[in-house]
């Protein structure tokens, strides 16, 4: 659906059968919705772990232990961006030379000693002292749901890897404890967004709750608006966990498995 469809759709939740044309039009319907349109899609989808909005990336490692003498390991370094911001620990290579950063810096590029020494005494230990590593957030993370174990496959049974968001100069960051480490997350620029009807039901009824305030033809209030919704939201959610299947949960015990 177009964000014209979806406006005149929350409209017509509230009674209001006036058509919105553009929604960069200066009406007060389309200025309303265009205020609140993108804070309440952002609160839908992080309510939920939908599948249509479901991503799998591998994070990128900006902090942590740093080694490079095996060739098989992971090399915890970065190429130099004269538009970061660095900070102590920080590594990047040029010349195929490793520079770690001394000085917290920005725009000033190796081999300047005043913020960056190529002793691997300077080289960094941890991301912080609660966790080893630090991942960079994704750009199209809404919301993360849980670090994957690589190799081992989906699991009731398997054990939650621990981990946090937190941030540094250039952004959010995922602290963990894994040397390499896989995100499942929400996104937030889903192309089969709207394809879910159920999803957009509880969606515009939510908008159109929001927006009650500032409408006066509204025929609806935000209590009655937000209660159709909350209807729509338990079928959208409980008709999407039908679309997976996860491994059984077995809680008994290996003898009574084996009968």
């Amino acid at each position: 659906m177009t964000p014209e469809q979806i406006a005149n759709t929350t409209l017509l939740h509230l009674g209001i059968t006036l058509e919105i044309v553009d929604v960069d039009e200066l009406t007060p319907e389309a200025t309303v919705i265009r205020r609140l349109y993108d804070h309440v899609l952002r609160g839908c989808l992080r309510r939920h772990p939908w599948s249509f909005a479901t991503k799998y990336a591998d994070l990128t490692l900006v902090r942590g232990p740093f080694w490079d003498t095996d060739p098989s390991e992971l090399v915890l370094v970065q190429a130099y961006d004269a538009d970061a911001s660095y900070v102590i620990g920080d590594v990047v290579r040029q010349a195929s030379v490793n520079y770690y950063c001394i000085l917290p810096v920005s725009g000033t590029a190796p081999p300047d000693a005043t913020y960056w020494s190529t002793d691997a005494a300077d080289a960094p230990s941890y991301a912080n002292g609660d966790w080893m590593y630090g991942y960079r957030y994704p750009s199209d993370c809404l919301k993360g749901r849980r670090i994957v174990d690589d190799g081992i496959g989906r699991s009731d049974h398997e054990p939650e890897i621990p981990w946090r968001r937190g941030r540094d100069e250039n952004g959010l960051l995922i602290y963990t404890n894994r040397p390499a480490a896989t995100l499942e997350y929400t996104m937030l620029d889903c192309i089969d967004l709207w394809t879910d009807d159920l999803f957009l039901a509880y969606f515009t009824w939510t908008l159109a709750g929001e927006c009650c305030p500032g409408l006066e033809k509204a025929q609806k209030t935000k209590a009655e608006c937000m209660q159709i919704a909350e209807v729509w939201y338990r079928r959208a959610g409980g008709s999407d966990m039908t679309e997976q299947q996860q491994e059984p949960e077995d809680n008994d015990a290996e003898w009574i498995r084996k009968r």
